[in-house]
């Protein structure tokens, strides 16, 4: 499996956990895009009764760039946010 597969294949994990804590959605809503043969992005917005998820999953950056994942979470009462990173500082990595 290529990079320009790879955003849909990360993406599937993440769908699974929003489907689980808020079932099927009510709308959806997909963008894609594919540089070449080995880079592409996609984006889902997904509505649910009370609640908008957004999620986006990319292989557009070069490869010396590393990874970043994370989400944020915004409730009436407050905001969860979680971010993970390797070898990602905005900059390529050596």
């Amino acid at each position: 499996m290529g990079l320009k597969a790879l955003p849909l294949e990360a993406m599937h994990s993440d769908m699974d956990i929003v489907t689980r804590l808020f079932g099927m959605p009510e709308r959806v809503e997909v963008s894609t895009v594919a540089r070449d043969d080995d880079s592409a992005a996609i984006e889902a917005v997904l509505g649910f009764d009370g609640a908008l998820v957004r999620d986006s999953v990319s292989s557009l950056a070069p490869m010396a760039w590393g990874a970043r994942v994370g989400y944020t979470a915004t409730f009436s009462e407050g905001v969860l946010e979680s971010v993970s990173t390797m070898s990602y500082d905005g900059r390529p990595a050596p």
